[in-house]
């Protein structure tokens, strides 16, 4: 009894299969997987410059020890470390009762030199017309006029005294000297400051250079002033070459470039920074961007796609400019569409569909 339903079972399923109306595959699958979702971007030919990626480091293009002119207690520090200063702000200003002492002092001395030369010198255009009329010794119109001539040199130096009190009066508030970051406080309130001694270094933000090692091959192909391209912390750069610094290092046969570009990303000191320099190499053919090129069993290859379906081919790299490799291969012309998003699990044949 069992056998023969069993039986029956096997011979409707059968009938059903045959009639199509059930499938052989499961559902979701009928006619194979559906096509992969890709970007391309067009195969391109002409002449590319080779470059290759150098990891350099950032610097500050310009630090400034700032230092103290005259000597003087700290009265107040107007930074902390890490702040932006403005050319001309205030960073530290010094106690100055003794120098504004002392210009008082100058003064009250100038003035009573200067009434003192005023008497004298009435007294030696006196003495002048009797010396004229030979009624006095020519010694005593000499003695006169030589008391004149000291006040006048006594009253001028205690010009220059002031001069240079209320100059020194002034540097008693040490400015910014440009604008710049404040990498180090080196002053604190009621410290005693003598001439020299530094209160901050600050260093200008707006320009940093990036100092690169690289092989005397590299070097020797760069010019100065010559445009170059990098990235730092996922944002792209672009510097002009500053220098080729003419002294290597031994172990490493390498010579440093000094790549100059404005700070517009907040470069900070000490990061690291890869630059795509020229080799000198140049090849002439096809070039595609280099996402295309990817690893496989059978070495690179690139994915185009042609009539709906994904086609590989095997390629030869021949050298790389940042974002773009020239290559060559068979079977590939420019304006080939080429898959440079979308191919890591791509086969070939397989159906694509192309999308923005």
């Amino acid at each position: 009894m069992h056998g023969r339903l069993l039986v029956c079972i096997l011979a409707a399923m059968f009938w059903f299969w045959s009639a199509g109306i059930v499938s052989a595959q499961p559902p979701g699958q009928q006619g194979g997987p559906p096509p992969a979702v890709v970007v391309v971007a067009s195969v391109a030919s002409g002449e590319m410059v080779e470059e290759r990626e150098f990891v350099g480091t950032a610097y500050f293009q310009e630090t400034s020890l700032v230092a103290s002119e005259v000597s003087g207690r700290v009265l107040e520090v107007h930074f902390e470390q890490g702040d932006r200063v403005r050319r001309g702000d205030k960073l530290v200003t010094m106690d100055g009762v003794l120098k504004s002492k002392d210009l008082l002092s100058r003064r009250a001395q100038r003035e009573e030199v200067l009434a003192e030369l005023s008497r004298v010198s009435r007294e030696l255009d006196r003495m002048q017309r009797l010396y004229e009329q030979n009624t006095v010794a020519e010694q005593e119109y000499e003695k006169v006029k030589f008391l004149a001539s000291a006040l006048e040199r006594r009253a001028e130096s205690l010009a220059a005294d002031i001069s240079r009190i209320q100059e020194e009066l002034r540097m008693l508030v040490i400015l910014a000297p440009f604008d710049g970051v404040v990498l180090s406080r080196k002053s604190n309130l009621g410290e005693w400051l003598s001439s020299g001694s530094p209160v901050a270094e600050l260093a200008r933000y707006d320009v940093v250079d990036i100092l690169v090692n690289v092989p005397v091959d590299v070097a020797l192909g760069l010019e100065l002033g010559q445009v170059v391209r990098g990235s730092a912390a996922g944002r792209e750069l672009e510097g002009r070459v500053q220098a080729v610094v003419p002294r290597g290092d031994v172990g490493s046969r390498t010579f440093p470039v000094k790549v100059r570009l404005p700070n517009e990303h907040g470069l900070l000191e000490g990061m690291e920074v890869r630059m795509y320099l020229p080799t000198g190499q140049r090849h002439e053919g096809l070039t595609v961007p280099r996402d295309a090129v990817v690893p496989s069993p059978m070495g690179q290859v690139i994915f185009l796609v042609r009539e709906g379906q994904a086609k590989m081919v095997p390629v030869t790299v021949l050298g790389f400019a940042r974002d773009t490799a020239g290559i060559e291969a068979q079977d590939v012309a420019p304006g080939d569409q080429v898959v440079v998003k979308g191919q890591e699990r791509l086969r070939d044949g397989q159906p694509v569909r192309v999308v923005e």
